[in-house]
């Protein structure tokens, strides 16, 4: 989100109207994801760099395991959820 806004304000010289330009435009980037979405996006930018995914994906491609993928990732998410309400 910050290269959004960073992009947005790229000009703008007045410091107030900078940072208002740079909230309003992050917040409706961002606008519609959850905090799950963000935790679970987060989990397949890790997992994607991992050398499991790597040799994995070099094997068989990785559409065939994409869903179940996504769904670990979202597991993930909500295993991160529970841990900020204990």
């Amino acid at each position: 989100m910050h290269r959004v806004g960073a992009a947005a304000v790229d000009g703008v010289t007045d410091s107030a109207e900078r940072d208002r330009i740079y909230t309003d435009v992050t917040a409706r980037a961002s606008a519609g994801m959850t905090l799950r979405d963000y935790f679970a996006a987060n989990a397949i930018a890790a997992v994607l760099r991992t050398p499991w995914f790597l040799h994995t994906s070099s094997q068989r491609g990785s559409s065939e395991y994409a869903p179940e993928l996504a769904a670990e990732c979202y597991a993930i998410a909500d295993a991160m959820l529970r841990a900020r309400e204990a």
